[in-house]
């Protein structure tokens, strides 16, 4: 089973690898992975690493590490996606604007 969580790991690593990262997601990515394959290869790292961090074992260390994961990543997703929002509307108003068409005789007299 080691086998196989290692492979998966470095084929994430690899798809990852191929998409367009900056320096800081990548390096991100690899200590990420490096770190999961350690901590499958010396299991008994998590849970003394849960006994120094007064947690009760590592597998709740890891879930715990996980949930925060996750929610720096959701709170990632939805700032980056309202600063697409407002670069979104900021266009549209511009292009509105620059697209204005003048009322003719007819709408103006009522």
């Amino acid at each position: 089973m080691t086998f196989i969580i290692i492979a998966l790991l470095l084929l994430l690593a690899v798809y990852i690898g191929t998409q367009r990262l900056s320096g800081l997601q990548t390096a991100a990515m690899v200590c990420f992975v490096l770190f999961g394959i350690v901590l499958v290869v010396f299991q008994d790292l998590t849970t003394n690493l849960a006994h120094a961090l007064n947690v009760g074992r590592g597998t709740d260390l890891l879930f715990y590490c996980s949930l925060l994961a996750g929610l720096f990543l959701a709170s990632n997703f939805y700032f980056r996606f309202k600063r697409n929002e407002d670069v979104n509307v900021a266009v549209i108003r511009q292009i509105a604007i620059d697209h204005v068409i003048e009322p003719s005789e007819k709408w103006k007299a009522e």
